[in-house]
């Protein structure tokens, strides 16, 4: 069985530099696998692990579309979200830019 948790985090950093911010996530990564807390008082068993700590680009682009055309554009970018033609990190960023969408009537 494999499961998927994300965690997003938006910082007001107030001076703290992104490497730092990026360090600091690695390390909450890391806990909650050193201690167990993915599995907690069960009996389940990690075969494998990865974490991945990556900035998200909020860049705002409006279209102004008919509304059918915005709906295909939606199921497209949700089907290639998750297909196993990209590799991870491509549809995590056409996941990140799926959740940016708002649709304004």
């Amino acid at each position: 069985m494999k499961l998927e948790l994300n965690i997003r985090v938006e910082y007001e950093p107030h001076g703290t530099s992104e490497a730092e911010l990026r360090g600091i996530l690695e390390c909450a990564a890391e806990h909650l696998i050193d201690r167990g807390l993915i599995t907690g008082e069960t009996p389940a068993e990690v075969k494998k692990c990865s974490h991945e700590v990556r900035r998200l680009r909020r860049d705002i682009v409006t279209w102004r579309l008919p509304e059918s055309a915005a709906f295909t554009i939606l199921e497209t970018l949700q089907m290639d979200s998750l297909s196993s033609a990209f590799d991870k990190r491509l549809r995590g960023e056409i996941a990140d830019a799926l959740d940016s969408i708002t649709l304004i009537p």
